[in-house]
């Protein structure tokens, strides 16, 4: 007698070991399922009675197998079937197993869709069969996988590959049916992947890209062939619509102006307010930015309606949206701070420090190690108290030396442009005679102190063998910084100096682009204030100098801390003190020819697609070949030939 367990059993043995594949499996089958469902079998009568007798005895029945199965038959005695369960199709639910466990195998719901998406494609336009059928649906899933994975540019590399293979632009025809070939009137495309042909459709499918981006690849293909495309946007420096250097510094000279005017100080401590910095300004409660934007549109509709009238060529001005981004990134506390209008002491270091080089890559290529790429200095001020450290970032074509000059410029303009207003300023660097304790840095400070932009000044110098102090903190944190990121220009640089520090200790400010443009003047002090100064006399053994507006010219100084002080006069006439205005700027000496040329054959194939033009330009002056020149060779007469033997013989018997 066949019963239920018996049906159950075998059908699960057959959905494990693939029963219903071979006729002999799927005959015993049917046979054992007609004699379990046939009229006279009793098992679906006797149901009700075994489930009283199973609880008033404890009593075991013998199954048998039905008569119709072969007792021989080879159903694996080692497979468990604990928790039976009757299958329709063992087969059709093996396959399917199978589909959701390579579902399971990309896991998470966004590689299902992507499997789904994959099975339901609809799109192809190959008539009834779909070309997507000719792949293996892992292999498609993989490669739009990928294809997420690649950058922008490695994927239009990979593609435009593709294209080259696909894209059939010959000039003719190549019909094998005709004797003679046509001219060809448009491309023929045949989009094959792994050797195998699909539509357009398909192949845009597969690769995750639209129909908009294979038409502009395939253009480009056609006009320039396979190479990167150049990017249309990518900063400032691509952008032909940019400000210039002049409208910017118009725009913040105006917003600082007003700030000055019209800023209120801070009467105390306010809420969401940064009161640790005194530079920071309030607008009065009638004006905000739009009011201010708008005084500025008028300010410079009138200055146009002027240069209108007098055929000069109009000023731009700038929208809205850039002027406050140029008002949060310059001017972000209202105005600057006037110089010496805090009563408070600060201590500035400041040091030069290792150049570096760009292009720079910490995979650095083989070749490149042995050339001398584009330099780049770094001169670095620090204030303790902020704390804070502004590193100028000196190109090679802006650097004039690292003397006393470039020194005493970049001091200015700190205290112009990061100045906190002290009254008293404590100064610290090391011993380096050519850009630090030499006479000229002197005459600058004591110039500050006549025309009261500081009211004391205090030059310390450090001990021989200890001359580790703030600004080489900073340093190590941008030089850590820089040989794991990737510089290719000077704005990466400026980028790897801003983003070394997580409290933002660091802060860079480029003196000059790599163009030539000047964004930090360099004065020549020396030559300025050589007429109303003169030398002090023993300055190398010094550690210990200061300044007072209140005895101006007058240099106080003493060789240790515990020294006794003696003073000196620097001033030649104390009643011919120097001009408040600044001397006039030095043009930067830029690149020469031959350094030009160098970077150009040598470097410019190591840098950054979009930035060679900038780094590594075509030399503007061309090396003129040397001139060939004819010279006459005198032949020798016989005395001087003899003075020569004679000498050459001297020489080897010596």
């Amino acid at each position: 007698m066949t019963t239920s367990k018996d049906v159950a059993e075998a059908l699960n043995r057959g959905l494990l070991l693939g029963l219903g594949v071979s006729n002999e499996d799927e005959t015993v089958l049917r046979n054992m399922v007609a004699e379990y469902f046939s009229p006279d079998n009793p098992e679906e009568e006797m149901s009700d009675l075994e489930d009283i007798d199973d609880e008033e005895e404890g009593s075991e029945e013998e199954i048998e197998v039905g008569p119709s199965i072969d007792r021989d038959h080879d159903f694996h005695e080692d497979v468990s079937f604990d928790d039976p369960a009757i299958v329709v199709d063992p087969a059709k639910e093996v396959a399917q197993r199978i589909a959701d466990d390579e579902k399971e195998d990309w896991g998470g719901k966004q590689n299902a869709d992507e499997f789904d998406a994959v099975e339901n494609y609809n799109h192809c336009q190959c008539g009834e069969s779909s070309c997507l059928s000719k792949f293996d649906a892992k292999f498609i899933l993989n490669r739009r996988s990928e294809m997420d994975e690649l950058t922008k540019g490695e994927k239009k590399m990979f593609l435009l590959g593709l294209i080259s293979h696909s894209l059939n632009c010959s000039s003719t025809t190549e019909c094998s049916k005709r004797s003679t070939q046509k001219q060809r009137t448009r491309s023929r495309t045949v989009y094959r992947v792994e050797g195998k042909h699909l539509c357009r459709n398909g192949f845009m499918f597969m690769h995750r890209i639209s129909n908009n981006y294979l038409n502009l690849l395939t253009k480009h293909y056609k006009s320039n062939g396979v190479c990167l495309p150049k990017p249309k946007t990518g900063g400032r420096r691509f952008n032909k619509t940019a400000l210039s250097t002049e409208d910017i510094t118009r725009i913040v000279t105006f917003i600082t102006s007003y700030g000055e005017l019209h800023g209120l100080p801070l009467p105390g401590r306010q809420s969401r307010v940064n009161t640790n910095d005194p530079r920071t300004r309030l607008l009065p409660s009638s004006e905000n930015k739009s009011t201010v934007f708008r005084k500025y549109e008028k300010e410079m509709e009138e200055v146009n309606r002027r240069k209108t009238a007098a055929g000069q060529p109009l000023l731009r001005i700038a929208r809205r949206s850039t002027f406050n981004k140029l008002w949060l990134t310059y001017a972000p506390r209202l105005g600057p701070i006037e110089p010496c209008s805090k009563n408070y002491t600060m201590h500035y270091s400041f040091d030069f420090a290792q150049q570096v080089a760009f292009p720079f890559d910490p995979q650095q290529p083989g070749p490149i190690y042995f050339l001398c790429t584009r330099k780049c200095g770094i001169f670095g001020v620090a204030c303790e108290a902020v704390p804070q450290q502004v590193n100028y970032l000196i190109d090679e074509g802006m650097l004039l030396s690292k003397g006393s000059s470039a020194v005493i410029s970049y001091l200015h303009d700190f205290f112009i442009s990061n100045g906190l207003g002290e009254k008293v300023v404590q100064l610290n660097c090391d011993n380096c005679s050519g850009q630090n304790k030499n006479r000229y840095m002197l005459w600058y400070l004591a110039w500050r102190t006549i025309h009261k932009l500081h009211e004391k000044i205090h030059l310390n110098f450090l001990i021989a063998g200890h001359t580790k102090f703030s600004p080489d903190a900073g340093f190590g944190l941008i030089k850590q910084k820089y040989r794991n990121n990737v510089v290719g220009c000077l704005d990466d640089m400026a980028n790897v100096v801003n983003n070394s520090s997580t409290t933002g200790m660091n802060k860079a400010r480029i003196v000059g682009s790599e163009s030539g443009e000047v964004f930090v003047q360099q004065h020549n002090w020396g030559d300025y204030l050589e007429p109303y100064f003169r030398p002090l006399n023993g300055i190398k053994k010094l550690h210990h100098m200061r300044f007072d507006k209140d005895y101006p010219g007058m240099v106080y100084y003493k060789e240790f801390c515990d020294s006794p002080e003696k003073s000196f006069q620097l001033m030649k006439d104390i009643n011919n003190p120097p001009p408040s205005q600044l001397p006039q700027p030095i043009k930067p000496p830029g690149l020469s020819s031959e350094r030009q040329l160098y970077l150009y054959n040598s470097i410019r194939e190591f840098c950054p697609y979009k930035v060679r033009d900038v780094i590594c330009p075509a030399p503007q002056v061309q090396r003129e070949p040397l001139a060939e020149v004819e010279v006459n060779v005198q032949p020798q007469t016989s005395t001087k030939r003899k003075a020569v033997q004679g000498k050459t013989n001297g020489k080897r018997k010596k």
